[in-house]
């Protein structure tokens, strides 16, 4: 069975986000190409990202760097990255990526 592009499968919201950010959405379609990470896989490097803003970057399991926010900030769109490679994005609801192994 064929799979539905992206932006056929996610709520108008995320089609609308995606669609002004060509960059984004290229990222997120090259992630989703990508296979689920290995089970037990560990990262050394985890980098959490609001709207393509490092916000937390953990090495080796110390914290490098947090950046402050309000409280009640909703970011549009949240990206995890584990060793420079997107393990996760979400667009409010929508999970457009998760490659980390359940």
């Amino acid at each position: 069975m064929p799979t539905k592009p992206l932006v056929e499968t996610v709520l108008l919201q995320t089609q609308d986000l995606l669609a002004d950010m060509p960059e984004i959405l290229e990222a997120v379609t090259e992630a989703q190409q990508r296979p689920p990470l290995p089970l037990g896989y560990v990262p050394s490097v985890i980098e959490v990202l609001f709207e393509d803003v490092l916000y937390l970057k953990s090495v080796d399991g110390v914290l490098l760097m947090a950046r402050d926010c309000l409280a009640d900030y909703q970011p549009r769109f949240v990206e995890y990255r584990f060793d420079d490679e997107m393990a996760l994005f979400q667009v409010g609801r929508d999970v457009l990526v998760n490659r980390i192994a359940s």
